[in-house]
């Protein structure tokens, strides 16, 4: 049994509490993934030939929480976590693991960026207008988790 609670979402509930669980939701199964994974495990590629690690996708997704949500949302000049001299315009990185990448790391810093989200969220109507060349509302981010940018 996990310690990670990951409700299911409500299948009756206004948009924003159905958006926000379903990314909770996503969130909380990532980390149920890694849960109970050392570095080597979890730096691993998962079918080789294929380097595609769960470190990889943890740090991938700490991007993908900079970029809809810091850098799309809230207009912010936020560099890639994990190569910062990368175009911030660019698809979202973060899968080539580092010389000494943990797992622990990873997951501290997507946590730092989920928190970031959650803030720049909070305050936000679901529909508020958002800066010219950004998403067209707050619910963009939430219906895009994989990172995609087709807004």
């Amino acid at each position: 049994m996990s310690a990670i609670e990951r409700p299911l979402p409500p299948l009756n509930a206004d948009e924003r509490i159905t958006l926000e669980s379903w990314l909770e939701f996503h969130r909380a199964t990532l980390s149920m993934k890694c849960e109970g994974l050392n570095d080597e495990q979890a730096a691993a590629a998962s079918v080789p030939p294929s380097d595609f690690t769960l470190t990889g996708l943890v740090q991938h997704m700490a991007e993908v929480e900079r970029n809809w949500f810091c850098r799309v949302l809230a207009r912010e000049q936020a560099l890639p976590i994990y190569a910062p001299q990368a175009d911030p315009s660019a698809p979202d990185g973060g899968f080539q693991l580092a010389e000494g990448a943990t797992l622990h790391d990873a997951l501290t810093t997507w946590h730092a960026e989920i928190a970031r989200a959650r803030e720049h969220c909070a305050d936000r109507a679901l529909t508020c207008p958002t800066p010219p060349n950004s998403c067209d509302s707050t619910e963009q981010p939430c219906l895009h988790p994989d990172g995609s940018r087709d807004a």
